[in-house]
């Protein structure tokens, strides 16, 4: 039985860092965005963490045949780099690829049913900045969600 944390993790974990230099890529850590806490050394909370690539997601479920929007947010810190090259564009290539116009559904065993991820267009894909530290870059995917039951 998957519940629907279970879909959303399964889903934003799937992506891959392309840009290590090993023989295989490392699938990229992902993260509901509310239970995302990073500690530094110390043990003291931190944002955003020091060393990073990963994926932060909301876990949203509609309303039988409703809707709501959600986003998903790949993070990634460039100290020589800023700007929106590399690792963020490829994985924001892959989402795009994997969430096409027609949408990706996310199957729910425990309710029987289905969530379906469709872009919001014209928002699907934004870039940001973390004004505290302009080394961070963020790419940002609004999608809407529709709940089904069968």
């Amino acid at each position: 039985m998957k519940n629907i944390k279970k879909a959303y993790h399964e889903f934003w974990s799937s992506f891959s860092n392309r840009s290590t230099l090993l023989d295989a890529p490392a699938k990229i850590p992902a993260f509901p965005t509310d239970e995302v806490v990073f500690r530094n050394a110390a043990g003291k909370p931190i944002s955003p963490p020091q060393d990073f690539k990963y994926i932060t997601y909301d876990v949203v479920r509609p309303e039988f045949a409703g809707y709501t929007i959600t986003t998903a947010s790949v993070w990634d810190r460039n100290p020589q780099n800023p700007g929106f090259t590399g690792f963020i564009d490829d994985v924001l290539g892959q989402i795009a690829k994997v969430i096409p116009e027609s949408g990706k559904i996310l199957y729910i065993d425990n309710v029987e049913g289905a969530i379906w991820l469709l872009r919001n267009n014209p928002n699907f894909i934004s870039y940001l900045t973390e004004p505290a530290d302009q080394a961070v870059s963020r790419g940002l995917v609004s999608m809407f969600v529709k709940g089904y039951m069968y």
